[in-house]
Protein backbone atom coordinates (compact mmCIF):
# COMPACT_ATOMS: atom_id res chain seq x y z
CA UNK A 1 0.00 0.00 0.00
CA UNK A 2 1.50 3.33 -1.09
CA UNK A 3 1.97 6.17 1.39
CA UNK A 4 0.15 9.47 0.81
CA UNK A 5 1.92 12.50 2.33
CA UNK A 6 -0.59 15.22 3.16
CA UNK A 7 1.71 18.10 4.16
CA UNK A 8 5.32 19.02 4.79
CA UNK A 9 4.97 18.39 8.53
CA UNK A 10 8.43 17.08 9.36
CA UNK A 11 7.37 14.38 11.87
CA UNK A 12 5.31 12.70 9.13
CA UNK A 13 7.88 13.03 6.34
CA UNK A 14 8.39 9.68 4.56
CA UNK A 15 11.55 7.65 4.89
CA UNK A 16 11.07 6.43 1.33
CA UNK A 17 10.46 9.63 -0.64
CA UNK A 18 10.66 7.95 -4.03
CA UNK A 19 7.68 5.65 -3.50
CA UNK A 20 5.45 8.16 -1.69
CA UNK A 21 2.67 10.18 -3.31
CA UNK A 22 2.74 13.83 -2.22
CA UNK A 23 -0.67 15.47 -1.90
CA UNK A 24 0.44 18.83 -3.31
CA UNK A 25 3.30 21.29 -3.88
CA UNK A 26 2.89 22.65 -0.35
CA UNK A 27 4.63 19.53 0.98
CA UNK A 28 7.88 21.15 -0.19
CA UNK A 29 7.30 24.62 1.29
CA UNK A 30 8.82 25.52 4.67
CA UNK A 31 10.61 22.20 4.35
CA UNK A 32 13.99 21.72 6.08
CA UNK A 33 14.70 18.58 4.04
CA UNK A 34 13.80 19.67 0.52
CA UNK A 35 13.81 22.86 -1.55
CA UNK A 36 10.48 23.94 -2.95
CA UNK A 37 11.57 23.49 -6.57
CA UNK A 38 12.75 19.92 -5.90
CA UNK A 39 9.12 18.75 -5.98
CA UNK A 40 9.50 18.02 -9.70
CA UNK A 41 11.64 15.01 -8.80
CA UNK A 42 8.77 13.30 -6.99
CA UNK A 43 5.25 12.06 -7.65
CA UNK A 44 2.52 14.57 -6.81
CA UNK A 45 -1.22 13.91 -6.75
CA UNK A 46 -3.03 15.40 -9.76
CA UNK A 47 -4.75 18.74 -9.30
CA UNK A 48 -8.52 18.92 -9.81
CA UNK A 49 -8.07 22.36 -11.40
CA UNK A 50 -6.89 21.54 -14.91
CA UNK A 51 -8.91 24.30 -16.59
CA UNK A 52 -9.78 27.87 -15.51
CA UNK A 53 -13.46 27.11 -16.00
CA UNK A 54 -13.16 24.35 -13.37
CA UNK A 55 -12.09 26.96 -10.82
CA UNK A 56 -14.85 29.36 -11.88
CA UNK A 57 -17.49 26.63 -11.57
CA UNK A 58 -16.13 25.66 -8.15
CA UNK A 59 -16.18 29.30 -7.04
CA UNK A 60 -19.80 29.73 -8.11
CA UNK A 61 -20.70 26.49 -6.33
CA UNK A 62 -19.13 27.84 -3.12
CA UNK A 63 -21.11 31.06 -3.57
CA UNK A 64 -24.37 29.11 -3.78
CA UNK A 65 -23.36 26.87 -0.89
CA UNK A 66 -22.71 29.96 1.24
CA UNK A 67 -26.21 31.19 0.42
CA UNK A 68 -27.67 27.87 1.57
CA UNK A 69 -25.66 27.84 4.81
CA UNK A 70 -26.34 31.46 5.87
CA UNK A 71 -29.99 30.89 6.97
CA UNK A 72 -29.06 28.03 9.31
CA UNK A 73 -25.93 29.85 10.49
CA UNK A 74 -28.14 32.86 11.32
CA UNK A 75 -30.37 30.69 13.51
CA UNK A 76 -27.35 29.24 15.30
CA UNK A 77 -25.64 32.58 15.93
CA UNK A 78 -28.85 34.18 17.18
CA UNK A 79 -29.49 31.33 19.61
CA UNK A 80 -25.83 31.20 20.67
CA UNK A 81 -25.73 34.93 21.54
CA UNK A 82 -29.44 35.21 22.47
CA UNK A 83 -30.04 37.94 19.87
CA UNK A 84 -32.41 38.40 16.91
CA UNK A 85 -30.38 39.64 13.94
CA UNK A 86 -31.47 38.90 10.39
CA UNK A 87 -29.56 37.13 7.61
CA UNK A 88 -28.17 40.38 6.17
CA UNK A 89 -26.43 41.08 9.48
CA UNK A 90 -24.86 37.65 9.90
CA UNK A 91 -23.92 37.50 6.23
CA UNK A 92 -21.83 40.66 6.64
CA UNK A 93 -20.24 39.29 9.81
CA UNK A 94 -19.32 35.87 8.45
CA UNK A 95 -19.04 36.05 4.65
CA UNK A 96 -15.30 36.80 4.47
CA UNK A 97 -14.39 33.79 6.58
CA UNK A 98 -17.19 31.57 5.23
CA UNK A 99 -16.37 31.83 1.52
CA UNK A 100 -12.64 31.35 2.04
CA UNK A 101 -13.09 28.47 4.48
CA UNK A 102 -15.55 26.66 2.21
CA UNK A 103 -13.36 27.25 -0.84
CA UNK A 104 -10.30 25.88 0.93
CA UNK A 105 -12.18 22.83 2.25
CA UNK A 106 -13.62 22.16 -1.19
CA UNK A 107 -10.14 22.28 -2.72
CA UNK A 108 -8.86 19.68 -0.25
CA UNK A 109 -11.92 17.47 -0.78
CA UNK A 110 -11.65 17.58 -4.59
CA UNK A 111 -7.96 16.73 -4.36
CA UNK A 112 -8.79 13.68 -2.25
CA UNK A 113 -11.38 12.67 -4.85
CA UNK A 114 -8.68 12.90 -7.51
CA UNK A 115 -6.40 10.63 -5.49
CA UNK A 116 -9.27 8.13 -5.44
CA UNK A 117 -9.30 8.13 -9.24
CA UNK A 118 -5.75 6.73 -9.32
CA UNK A 119 -7.18 3.23 -8.74
CA UNK A 120 -4.85 2.46 -5.89
CA UNK A 121 -5.08 2.20 -2.13
CA UNK A 122 -3.08 4.54 0.06
CA UNK A 123 -2.05 4.69 3.69
CA UNK A 124 -1.87 8.10 5.33
CA UNK A 125 -0.78 9.40 8.72
CA UNK A 126 -3.27 11.77 10.34
CA UNK A 127 -3.54 13.56 13.66
CA UNK A 128 -5.50 12.01 16.49
CA UNK A 129 -5.88 15.40 18.13
CA UNK A 130 -7.10 18.50 16.31
CA UNK A 131 -6.69 22.22 16.85
CA UNK A 132 -9.13 24.25 14.78
CA UNK A 133 -8.76 27.52 16.70
CA UNK A 134 -7.78 30.80 15.05
CA UNK A 135 -7.99 34.36 16.32
CA UNK A 136 -9.70 35.93 13.33
CA UNK A 137 -9.93 35.62 9.55
CA UNK A 138 -6.36 36.81 8.99
CA UNK A 139 -4.96 34.40 11.56
CA UNK A 140 -6.98 31.63 9.90
CA UNK A 141 -5.63 32.63 6.47
CA UNK A 142 -2.04 32.72 7.71
CA UNK A 143 -2.32 29.25 9.23
CA UNK A 144 -3.93 27.87 6.08
CA UNK A 145 -1.22 29.48 3.94
CA UNK A 146 1.81 28.48 5.99
CA UNK A 147 1.17 26.02 8.81
CA UNK A 148 1.69 22.35 7.98
CA UNK A 149 0.32 21.35 11.37
CA UNK A 150 -2.91 23.35 10.95
CA UNK A 151 -3.49 21.94 7.47
CA UNK A 152 -2.70 18.44 8.68
CA UNK A 153 -5.25 18.88 11.47
CA UNK A 154 -7.89 20.04 9.01
CA UNK A 155 -7.25 17.28 6.47
CA UNK A 156 -7.25 14.70 9.23
CA UNK A 157 -10.81 15.72 10.08
CA UNK A 158 -11.88 15.60 6.43
CA UNK A 159 -10.44 12.10 6.02
CA UNK A 160 -12.06 10.76 9.19
CA UNK A 161 -15.41 12.35 8.35
CA UNK A 162 -15.34 11.28 4.70
CA UNK A 163 -14.32 7.64 5.24
CA UNK A 164 -12.78 7.37 1.78
CA UNK A 165 -12.63 3.72 0.72
CA UNK A 166 -9.25 4.13 -1.03
CA UNK A 167 -7.59 5.49 2.12
CA UNK A 168 -6.38 3.66 5.16
CA UNK A 169 -5.15 5.88 7.97
CA UNK A 170 -3.07 5.74 11.11
CA UNK A 171 -3.98 8.22 13.86
CA UNK A 172 -1.01 9.66 15.73
CA UNK A 173 -1.09 11.78 18.88
CA UNK A 174 1.19 14.68 18.03
CA UNK A 175 0.16 17.83 19.90
CA UNK A 176 2.02 20.93 18.80
CA UNK A 177 0.16 23.66 20.68
CA UNK A 178 0.65 27.08 19.20
CA UNK A 179 2.71 25.96 16.19
CA UNK A 180 5.91 27.10 17.87
CA UNK A 181 8.05 24.72 15.79
CA UNK A 182 6.87 26.06 12.45
CA UNK A 183 8.25 28.85 10.31
CA UNK A 184 5.56 31.51 10.24
CA UNK A 185 7.56 34.66 9.58
CA UNK A 186 10.19 36.67 11.38
CA UNK A 187 10.14 39.65 13.73
CA UNK A 188 13.33 41.68 13.74
CA UNK A 189 12.43 43.85 16.73
CA UNK A 190 14.60 46.70 15.47
CA UNK A 191 14.30 50.21 16.92
CA UNK A 192 13.23 51.46 13.48
CA UNK A 193 10.25 49.13 13.56
CA UNK A 194 9.23 50.39 16.99
CA UNK A 195 9.35 54.00 15.77
CA UNK A 196 7.25 53.10 12.74
CA UNK A 197 4.79 51.28 15.01
CA UNK A 198 4.54 54.37 17.23
CA UNK A 199 3.83 56.64 14.26
CA UNK A 200 1.26 54.21 12.93
CA UNK A 201 -0.36 54.03 16.37
CA UNK A 202 -0.55 57.84 16.57
CA UNK A 203 -2.06 58.08 13.10
CA UNK A 204 -4.52 55.34 14.03
CA UNK A 205 -5.65 57.34 17.08
CA UNK A 206 -6.43 60.34 14.87
CA UNK A 207 -8.15 58.03 12.39
CA UNK A 208 -10.28 56.46 15.13
CA UNK A 209 -11.34 59.85 16.51
CA UNK A 210 -12.46 61.20 13.15
CA UNK A 211 -14.05 57.81 12.54
CA UNK A 212 -16.15 58.16 15.68
CA UNK A 213 -17.22 61.68 14.73
CA UNK A 214 -18.23 60.43 11.32
CA UNK A 215 -19.96 57.30 12.59
CA UNK A 216 -22.11 59.14 15.13
CA UNK A 217 -23.00 62.28 13.18
CA UNK A 218 -23.20 61.41 9.47
CA UNK A 219 -25.59 59.38 7.34
CA UNK A 220 -22.78 58.50 4.91
CA UNK A 221 -19.56 57.03 6.28
CA UNK A 222 -16.22 56.95 4.46
CA UNK A 223 -14.36 53.96 5.82
CA UNK A 224 -11.15 52.25 4.76
CA UNK A 225 -10.39 53.22 1.15
CA UNK A 226 -7.02 52.37 -0.42
CA UNK A 227 -4.96 55.55 -0.79
CA UNK A 228 -7.42 57.82 1.02
CA UNK A 229 -5.75 59.25 4.12
CA UNK A 230 -7.42 60.39 7.33
CA UNK A 231 -7.02 63.96 6.14
CA UNK A 232 -8.50 63.16 2.72
CA UNK A 233 -11.53 61.71 4.43
CA UNK A 234 -11.79 64.74 6.69
CA UNK A 235 -11.68 67.15 3.76
CA UNK A 236 -14.25 65.24 1.71
CA UNK A 237 -16.62 64.66 4.62
CA UNK A 238 -16.32 68.29 5.76
CA UNK A 239 -16.97 69.59 2.24
CA UNK A 240 -19.98 67.29 1.99
CA UNK A 241 -21.38 68.26 5.40
CA UNK A 242 -19.51 71.23 6.97
CA UNK A 243 -21.17 71.00 10.38
CA UNK A 244 -20.29 67.34 10.84
CA UNK A 245 -17.17 67.78 12.96
CA UNK A 246 -18.64 70.54 15.14
CA UNK A 247 -21.23 68.23 16.63
CA UNK A 248 -20.81 66.49 19.93
CA UNK A 249 -20.44 62.74 19.67
CA UNK A 250 -23.64 61.07 20.74
CA UNK A 251 -23.07 58.30 23.26
CA UNK A 252 -25.20 55.32 22.33
CA UNK A 253 -23.61 52.61 24.39
CA UNK A 254 -23.85 48.90 23.77
CA UNK A 255 -22.53 45.60 25.00
CA UNK A 256 -20.12 42.88 23.99
CA UNK A 257 -21.27 39.26 24.26
CA UNK A 258 -18.53 36.65 24.42
CA UNK A 259 -19.19 32.98 23.66
CA UNK A 260 -16.93 29.95 23.73
CA UNK A 261 -15.84 27.34 21.23
CA UNK A 262 -17.29 24.43 23.17
CA UNK A 263 -20.71 26.07 23.13
CA UNK A 264 -20.84 26.77 19.39
CA UNK A 265 -19.76 23.25 18.41
CA UNK A 266 -22.76 21.75 20.23
CA UNK A 267 -25.08 23.13 17.55
CA UNK A 268 -26.14 21.08 14.54
CA UNK A 269 -25.39 22.82 11.24
CA UNK A 270 -27.76 20.69 9.16
CA UNK A 271 -28.72 22.81 6.15
CA UNK A 272 -29.83 20.05 3.76
CA UNK A 273 -26.61 18.52 2.47
CA UNK A 274 -26.85 17.31 -1.13
CA UNK A 275 -23.56 15.42 -1.44
CA UNK A 276 -20.72 13.88 0.54
CA UNK A 277 -18.74 17.12 0.70
CA UNK A 278 -21.69 19.00 2.17
CA UNK A 279 -22.22 16.26 4.73
CA UNK A 280 -18.61 16.74 5.83
CA UNK A 281 -19.20 20.50 6.05
CA UNK A 282 -22.23 20.00 8.30
CA UNK A 283 -20.05 18.26 10.86
CA UNK A 284 -16.89 20.30 10.43
CA UNK A 285 -17.57 23.97 9.71
CA UNK A 286 -18.52 25.27 13.16
CA UNK A 287 -15.28 23.91 14.61
CA UNK A 288 -13.35 26.33 12.41
CA UNK A 289 -15.19 29.51 13.38
CA UNK A 290 -12.49 32.05 14.35
CA UNK A 291 -12.51 33.40 17.91
CA UNK A 292 -13.51 36.81 16.52
CA UNK A 293 -16.87 35.33 15.44
CA UNK A 294 -17.47 34.03 18.97
CA UNK A 295 -17.94 37.66 20.03
CA UNK A 296 -21.03 39.74 19.26
CA UNK A 297 -21.09 43.56 19.34
CA UNK A 298 -24.57 44.72 20.28
CA UNK A 299 -26.02 48.24 20.38
CA UNK A 300 -28.77 49.24 22.77
CA UNK A 301 -32.20 47.93 21.91
CA UNK A 302 -34.37 50.03 19.59
CA UNK A 303 -31.34 52.07 18.46
CA UNK A 304 -31.13 52.30 14.66
CA UNK A 305 -27.73 53.17 13.13
CA UNK A 306 -27.64 56.79 11.98
CA UNK A 307 -25.46 55.79 9.04
CA UNK A 308 -27.44 54.75 5.97
CA UNK A 309 -24.47 54.18 3.67
CA UNK A 310 -21.04 52.79 4.51
CA UNK A 311 -18.33 53.13 1.86
CA UNK A 312 -15.10 51.16 2.28
CA UNK A 313 -13.34 47.83 2.77
CA UNK A 314 -13.68 47.74 6.56
CA UNK A 315 -15.21 44.26 6.47
CA UNK A 316 -11.59 43.08 6.12
CA UNK A 317 -10.26 44.95 9.16
CA UNK A 318 -12.13 43.51 12.14
CA UNK A 319 -15.20 41.61 13.27
CA UNK A 320 -16.45 44.76 14.99
CA UNK A 321 -16.39 46.76 11.75
CA UNK A 322 -18.12 43.90 9.95
CA UNK A 323 -20.85 43.92 12.61
CA UNK A 324 -21.31 47.69 12.15
CA UNK A 325 -21.74 47.16 8.41
CA UNK A 326 -24.11 44.28 9.20
CA UNK A 327 -26.24 46.55 11.39
CA UNK A 328 -26.57 49.05 8.54
CA UNK A 329 -27.63 46.35 6.07
CA UNK A 330 -29.98 44.86 8.65
CA UNK A 331 -31.79 48.18 8.93
CA UNK A 332 -32.17 48.68 5.18
CA UNK A 333 -28.98 50.68 4.65
CA UNK A 334 -26.25 50.18 2.05
CA UNK A 335 -22.67 48.98 2.03
CA UNK A 336 -20.60 50.03 -0.97
CA UNK A 337 -17.27 48.23 -1.12
CA UNK A 338 -14.29 49.73 -2.94
CA UNK A 339 -11.60 48.26 -5.19
CA UNK A 340 -8.28 47.97 -3.37
CA UNK A 341 -5.89 46.32 -5.80
CA UNK A 342 -5.33 44.74 -9.19
CA UNK A 343 -7.20 41.86 -10.78
CA UNK A 344 -10.66 43.34 -10.30
CA UNK A 345 -12.66 43.35 -13.52
CA UNK A 346 -9.79 41.49 -15.23
CA UNK A 347 -9.67 37.90 -13.96
CA UNK A 348 -12.09 35.13 -14.83
CA UNK A 349 -12.58 34.16 -11.18
CA UNK A 350 -11.88 36.42 -8.21
CA UNK A 351 -12.89 34.98 -4.82
CA UNK A 352 -13.50 38.43 -3.36
CA UNK A 353 -16.54 38.78 -5.61
CA UNK A 354 -19.01 37.12 -3.26
CA UNK A 355 -17.69 39.22 -0.38
CA UNK A 356 -17.41 42.60 -2.07
CA UNK A 357 -19.76 42.61 -5.06
CA UNK A 358 -22.64 40.45 -3.87
CA UNK A 359 -22.90 41.05 -0.10
CA UNK A 360 -23.67 44.75 -0.40
CA UNK A 361 -24.64 44.64 -4.06
CA UNK A 362 -22.68 47.83 -4.82
CA UNK A 363 -19.01 48.35 -5.66
CA UNK A 364 -16.72 51.26 -6.56
CA UNK A 365 -14.23 50.34 -9.29
CA UNK A 366 -11.12 51.90 -10.80
CA UNK A 367 -12.87 52.42 -14.13
CA UNK A 368 -14.75 49.31 -15.26
CA UNK A 369 -18.51 49.12 -14.81
CA UNK A 370 -19.52 45.52 -15.45
CA UNK A 371 -18.56 42.15 -13.97
CA UNK A 372 -19.02 38.95 -15.97
CA UNK A 373 -20.26 36.92 -13.00
CA UNK A 374 -22.00 39.23 -10.52
CA UNK A 375 -24.10 41.03 -13.09
CA UNK A 376 -26.90 42.00 -10.70
CA UNK A 377 -24.62 44.24 -8.61
CA UNK A 378 -24.18 47.96 -9.26
CA UNK A 379 -20.75 49.28 -10.23
CA UNK A 380 -19.59 52.89 -9.90
CA UNK A 381 -16.40 54.04 -11.65
CA UNK A 382 -14.34 56.53 -9.64
CA UNK A 383 -10.66 57.49 -9.73
CA UNK A 384 -8.45 55.55 -7.35
CA UNK A 385 -7.12 57.83 -4.58
CA UNK A 386 -3.93 55.77 -4.44
CA UNK A 387 -3.27 55.86 -8.19
CA UNK A 388 -4.20 59.54 -8.39
CA UNK A 389 -1.36 60.48 -6.02
CA UNK A 390 1.41 58.84 -8.05
CA UNK A 391 4.16 60.99 -9.55
CA UNK A 392 4.81 60.83 -13.27
CA UNK A 393 7.90 59.16 -14.69
CA UNK A 394 11.18 61.04 -14.97
CA UNK A 395 14.17 58.77 -15.50
CA UNK A 396 16.92 59.31 -12.94
CA UNK A 397 18.43 55.85 -12.63
CA UNK A 398 19.87 53.51 -15.27
CA UNK A 399 17.86 50.58 -13.87
CA UNK A 400 15.47 47.88 -14.95
CA UNK A 401 13.02 47.17 -12.13
CA UNK A 402 11.81 43.56 -12.35
CA UNK A 403 8.81 42.89 -10.11
CA UNK A 404 7.77 39.40 -9.06
CA UNK A 405 5.07 37.93 -6.88
CA UNK A 406 4.27 34.67 -5.14
CA UNK A 407 1.15 32.75 -4.18
CA UNK A 408 0.79 30.47 -1.17
CA UNK A 409 1.85 26.89 -1.81
CA UNK A 410 -1.40 25.89 -0.09
CA UNK A 411 -4.47 26.81 -2.10
CA UNK A 412 -6.75 28.83 0.16
CA UNK A 413 -9.08 30.52 -2.31
CA UNK A 414 -10.55 29.70 -5.70
CA UNK A 415 -9.03 32.17 -8.14
CA UNK A 416 -7.76 31.83 -11.71
CA UNK A 417 -4.19 32.92 -11.08
CA UNK A 418 -1.04 31.07 -10.01
CA UNK A 419 -2.35 27.85 -8.52
CA UNK A 420 0.11 25.85 -6.36
CA UNK A 421 0.94 23.52 -9.27
CA UNK A 422 1.97 26.48 -11.43
CA UNK A 423 4.51 28.00 -9.04
CA UNK A 424 7.57 26.02 -10.17
CA UNK A 425 6.77 26.84 -13.80
CA UNK A 426 6.40 30.49 -12.78
CA UNK A 427 9.84 30.34 -11.12
CA UNK A 428 11.36 28.77 -14.22
CA UNK A 429 9.94 31.52 -16.41
CA UNK A 430 11.85 34.08 -14.36
CA UNK A 431 15.12 32.29 -15.07
CA UNK A 432 14.30 31.96 -18.76
CA UNK A 433 13.62 35.68 -18.95
CA UNK A 434 16.81 36.65 -17.13
CA UNK A 435 19.01 34.27 -19.13
CA UNK A 436 17.70 35.66 -22.43
CA UNK A 437 18.63 39.25 -21.57
CA UNK A 438 21.82 40.74 -22.93
CA UNK A 439 24.71 40.75 -20.46
CA UNK A 440 24.91 44.55 -20.35
CA UNK A 441 21.25 44.77 -19.30
CA UNK A 442 21.61 42.13 -16.60
CA UNK A 443 23.94 44.44 -14.70
CA UNK A 444 21.16 47.05 -14.45
CA UNK A 445 18.49 44.75 -13.00
CA UNK A 446 16.94 45.25 -9.59
CA UNK A 447 14.54 42.45 -8.67
CA UNK A 448 11.66 43.16 -6.27
CA UNK A 449 10.35 39.94 -4.65
CA UNK A 450 6.95 39.70 -3.01
CA UNK A 451 6.93 40.67 0.66
CA UNK A 452 5.92 37.10 1.62
CA UNK A 453 7.93 34.06 0.59
CA UNK A 454 5.49 31.37 1.82
CA UNK A 455 8.39 28.97 2.33
CA UNK A 456 9.24 28.72 -1.37
CA UNK A 457 12.88 29.90 -1.10
CA UNK A 458 12.45 32.12 -4.16
CA UNK A 459 15.40 34.37 -3.33
CA UNK A 460 17.71 31.36 -3.10
CA UNK A 461 16.33 30.04 -6.40
CA UNK A 462 17.05 33.32 -8.21
CA UNK A 463 20.47 33.69 -6.59
CA UNK A 464 21.68 31.31 -9.28
CA UNK A 465 21.72 34.27 -11.62
CA UNK A 466 21.27 37.43 -9.50
CA UNK A 467 23.72 38.91 -7.02
CA UNK A 468 22.55 39.76 -3.52
CA UNK A 469 22.73 43.50 -4.19
CA UNK A 470 20.32 43.05 -7.11
CA UNK A 471 17.44 42.17 -4.79
CA UNK A 472 15.38 45.27 -4.11
CA UNK A 473 14.14 44.88 -0.54
CA UNK A 474 12.17 47.66 1.13
CA UNK A 475 11.43 51.17 -0.05
CA UNK A 476 8.44 52.48 -1.94
CA UNK A 477 8.19 50.65 -5.24
CA UNK A 478 6.29 53.45 -7.00
CA UNK A 479 9.18 55.83 -6.27
CA UNK A 480 11.54 53.37 -7.96
CA UNK A 481 9.13 53.14 -10.91
CA UNK A 482 9.07 56.89 -11.40
CA UNK A 483 12.89 57.02 -11.64
CA UNK A 484 13.67 53.79 -13.54
CA UNK A 485 14.52 53.40 -17.21
CA UNK A 486 12.29 50.35 -17.69
CA UNK A 487 9.90 48.22 -15.61
CA UNK A 488 9.22 44.52 -16.20
CA UNK A 489 6.41 42.71 -14.36
CA UNK A 490 5.69 38.98 -14.67
CA UNK A 491 2.18 38.85 -13.20
CA UNK A 492 -1.08 40.75 -12.90
CA UNK A 493 -1.44 42.84 -9.78
CA UNK A 494 -1.49 46.39 -8.50
CA UNK A 495 2.13 47.09 -9.49
CA UNK A 496 1.29 46.75 -13.18
CA UNK A 497 -1.50 49.31 -12.86
CA UNK A 498 0.80 51.65 -10.93
CA UNK A 499 3.48 51.47 -13.61
CA UNK A 500 0.98 52.30 -16.36
CA UNK A 501 -0.36 55.29 -14.43
CA UNK A 502 3.17 56.54 -13.69
CA UNK A 503 3.77 56.15 -17.44
CA UNK A 504 7.14 54.45 -17.10
CA UNK A 505 8.09 52.19 -20.04
CA UNK A 506 6.64 48.84 -18.96
CA UNK A 507 6.71 45.27 -20.23
CA UNK A 508 4.33 42.67 -18.82
CA UNK A 509 4.74 38.96 -19.40
CA UNK A 510 2.59 36.21 -17.97
CA UNK A 511 1.75 32.70 -19.04
CA UNK A 512 -1.79 32.44 -20.39
CA UNK A 513 -2.40 29.36 -18.27
CA UNK A 514 -1.35 31.21 -15.11
CA UNK A 515 -3.68 34.19 -15.54
CA UNK A 516 -7.07 33.85 -17.18
CA UNK A 517 -8.82 37.03 -18.26
CA UNK A 518 -12.52 37.71 -18.11
CA UNK A 519 -14.44 38.09 -21.35
CA UNK A 520 -14.80 41.81 -20.66
CA UNK A 521 -11.06 42.38 -20.11
CA UNK A 522 -9.69 40.20 -22.93
CA UNK A 523 -9.93 42.82 -25.75
CA UNK A 524 -8.03 45.36 -23.65
CA UNK A 525 -5.21 42.90 -22.97
CA UNK A 526 -5.14 41.97 -26.65
CA UNK A 527 -4.45 45.60 -27.49
CA UNK A 528 -1.62 45.70 -24.93
CA UNK A 529 -0.16 42.69 -26.73
CA UNK A 530 -0.50 44.41 -30.12
CA UNK A 531 1.69 47.36 -29.05
CA UNK A 532 4.34 45.21 -27.36
CA UNK A 533 3.47 45.81 -23.70
CA UNK A 534 2.03 42.35 -23.00
CA UNK A 535 3.93 39.15 -23.82
CA UNK A 536 2.81 35.55 -23.33
CA UNK A 537 6.22 34.04 -22.62
CA UNK A 538 9.53 35.09 -21.03
CA UNK A 539 11.55 34.79 -24.25
CA UNK A 540 9.37 37.27 -26.15
CA UNK A 541 9.49 39.70 -23.22
CA UNK A 542 13.28 39.47 -22.93
CA UNK A 543 13.75 40.05 -26.66
CA UNK A 544 11.57 43.16 -26.39
CA UNK A 545 13.71 44.43 -23.51
CA UNK A 546 16.87 43.82 -25.53
CA UNK A 547 15.39 45.75 -28.45
CA UNK A 548 14.18 48.86 -26.59
CA UNK A 549 16.68 49.10 -23.72
CA UNK A 550 18.95 51.74 -25.27
CA UNK A 551 16.05 54.15 -25.81
CA UNK A 552 12.76 52.80 -24.35
CA UNK A 553 11.08 56.22 -24.60
CA UNK A 554 11.12 56.22 -28.39
CA UNK A 555 8.99 53.06 -28.25
CA UNK A 556 6.90 53.98 -25.23
CA UNK A 557 5.92 57.48 -26.33
CA UNK A 558 4.52 56.34 -29.67
CA UNK A 559 1.00 57.64 -30.36
CA UNK A 560 -0.60 54.21 -30.78
CA UNK A 561 0.97 52.79 -27.61
CA UNK A 562 -0.01 55.80 -25.54
CA UNK A 563 -3.57 55.62 -26.81
CA UNK A 564 -3.76 51.95 -25.79
CA UNK A 565 -2.21 52.71 -22.39
CA UNK A 566 -4.69 55.50 -21.70
CA UNK A 567 -7.61 53.32 -22.79
CA UNK A 568 -6.48 50.51 -20.47
CA UNK A 569 -5.97 52.91 -17.55
CA UNK A 570 -9.40 54.42 -18.13
CA UNK A 571 -10.90 50.95 -17.71
CA UNK A 572 -8.76 49.41 -14.97
CA UNK A 573 -6.51 52.09 -13.42
CA UNK A 574 -8.52 55.30 -13.44
CA UNK A 575 -6.75 58.25 -11.83
CA UNK A 576 -7.48 61.96 -11.74
CA UNK A 577 -5.92 65.15 -10.37
CA UNK A 578 -9.41 66.18 -9.26
CA UNK A 579 -10.20 62.83 -7.61
CA UNK A 580 -11.34 64.45 -4.32
CA UNK A 581 -13.83 66.61 -6.22
CA UNK A 582 -15.16 63.56 -8.06
CA UNK A 583 -15.54 61.58 -4.83
CA UNK A 584 -17.28 64.54 -3.21
CA UNK A 585 -19.69 64.69 -6.14
CA UNK A 586 -20.41 60.98 -5.74
CA UNK A 587 -21.09 61.38 -2.00
CA UNK A 588 -23.48 64.25 -2.63
CA UNK A 589 -25.29 62.31 -5.35
CA UNK A 590 -25.95 59.29 -3.14
CA UNK A 591 -27.00 61.52 -0.24
CA UNK A 592 -29.48 63.31 -2.49
CA UNK A 593 -30.99 59.96 -3.52
CA UNK A 594 -31.62 58.82 0.07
Amino acid sequence: MRELILTGYKDFWPQDEESALFFGPWCFSHNPKRKFWEQNRFKLAPSPWQNPTDILEASLYIDSLSDRIIPRLTEIMNEFFNVTHNEAYWRACTILWLTHCLGMLYDRYKRLENVGCLQNRFMVKILKNHDAASNDFWDFAKKINESHYYNLSLMSEIIKSGQFDFLGYEEIDCTQGAYSLEILGENSGKVKNRVVDFLKSSAKSVFNYTDELNLKNSSVHLGLIYGMSVFDRFRIQFACKPGLFLKKIEEKGGRVIKGNREGITKFNLEFGACNKFEEIIEGLLLKYLPDSLLVSYETKKNITPKINIWIGNDIYTSAKKASQIGSILENGGRWISVQHGGGYGQLLSLPNGKVEYATGGEFITWGWKHDNVYTSSKYYALPSPMLSKLKQHKEKEHTLIFVGTISPAYMYRLATFLTPEQLTDYFSNKLKFLKTLETSIMKSIKYRPYFEDYGTNEKEFLSRILNQDQFLIGGRLTTKFSQARLVVIDHLNTSFLESLVINVPTILFCNKSHYNFSEYATPFFNRLRDVGILHDDPYSAAKKVNKVWVDPKSWWEGDQLQAVRKEFCCQFAHSSKSWRKEWLGFLKSIQDRQ
